[in-house]
């Protein structure tokens, strides 16, 4: 009786771990400032690929601009899937000089901003159409060789992709997916045989993960709440967000276990009396814009001992990867009386 005259909880508090990734804008095929040297109307791909394991964000799409002196007609740029010949997101339309965003022009490229879009491990190609006698492409099959232009830099976000090696065209007006592989003039591969298509990417973050106990008294209701918050820095929304969190030895789900809170399409296991918690299958908003934070009470054994410390699984996602653990401690009350019996 005296011991349970002394249970409340001596200290709580939560830390916040989440591995990150870096998401500065990437330009995939980077070109210099320089004349093209063809006039071809169609349309001009080359392929790439997003490794497995990872996810890319486009942002923006791009197209090159002869001497950056604007267009005299109209460009048309979008990305299409090599398996299945669709395009993935929206396309984007150049005209002029006058663009979308401010400090639209990078190197021998103009952007315009797309809403972000997810590409998902696959084989891409990024096609562009529309060039002109006037609004040249760049072309490294066309004499003389070696050809009069520096092929565009190959930036691979820290191997977010890949760059495979063929370019690809068709004679068609309108933006599709061309199917004839280009021929080259020798028998060196070049992985980027044109000046034309181009976009910006980011990677994906992973989701962030956050816990706290309460910071309550047990004296007449043994109980402490531990909360758990999920967030999404992505300008995407992420899918199968979930983590598991194993209590520690002296720790159990109380009965009942309180639940209170939600995560939007995801499952909530918190049984009562029993040591596991988790979430699976919930959906993150892009940006911060959804809420996904629960609470359940839990409670310690009789015969706890000393601070008792949480830390859940890494929290994933199906397309940001794994962020780190979250971890938080509570000082059980016989702790404290133990400190205080012996002092």
């Amino acid at each position: 009786m005296f011991r349970n005259a002394l249970r409340i909880t001596y200290a709580a508090g939560f830390l916040l771990l989440s591995a990150s990734i870096s998401q500065a804008q990437v330009t995939a095929y980077d070109s210099i400032v320089q004349p093209g040297n063809q006039n071809f109307p169609g349309n001009l791909g080359m392929d790439f690929d997003v490794t497995a394991g990872h996810s890319i964000i486009v942002t923006a799409l791009g197209a090159f601009d002869n001497n950056i002196n604007g267009f005299t007609g109209t460009i048309s740029v979008g990305i299409f899937n090599r398996t299945t010949g669709l395009q993935v997101g929206p396309s984007q339309t150049f005209t002029g000089t006058t663009l979308a965003t401010a400090g639209n022009i990078a190197n021998g490229d103009r952007f315009k901003a797309v809403t972000p879009f997810i590409l998902p491990p696959g084989q891409y190609s990024i096609v562009a159409v529309g060039f002109n006698n006037t609004d040249l492409n760049g072309n490294s099959n066309v004499p003389p060789l070696p050809p009069p232009f520096t092929a565009p830099a190959e930036n691979t976000g820290g191997g977010l992709i890949q760059f495979v090696g063929v370019g690809r065209y068709d004679n068609n007006t309108t933006l599709d997916f061309p199917t004839i592989i280009q021929t080259q003039f020798n028998s060196t591969v070049i992985t980027n045989p044109f000046l034309a298509g181009t976009f910006q990417f980011t990677g994906i973050a992973p989701p962030s993960l956050s816990k706290s106990f309460a910071d309550s008294q047990l004296t007449f209701t043994p109980n402490t709440t531990v909360t758990f918050t999920a967030t999404n820095p992505n300008p995407v929304p992420l899918t199968g967000v979930g983590f598991t969190d194993q209590l520690p030895s002296g720790m159990t789900i109380a009965q009942p276990n309180g639940l209170t809170g939600s995560c939007d399409a995801g499952t909530i296991s918190a049984p009562d009396g029993g040591t596991t918690i988790s979430l699976s299958g919930a959906t993150l908003g892009a940006n911060n814009s959804t809420t996904c934070s629960f609470s359940v009470n839990v409670t310690s054994s009789v015969g706890a001992v000393g601070p008792l410390t949480n830390t859940t699984s890494t929290i994933t996602s199906n397309e940001g990867g794994s962020g780190g653990p979250a971890s938080a401690t509570v000082v059980d009350n016989q702790y404290i009386y133990f400190l205080w019996w012996f002092s």
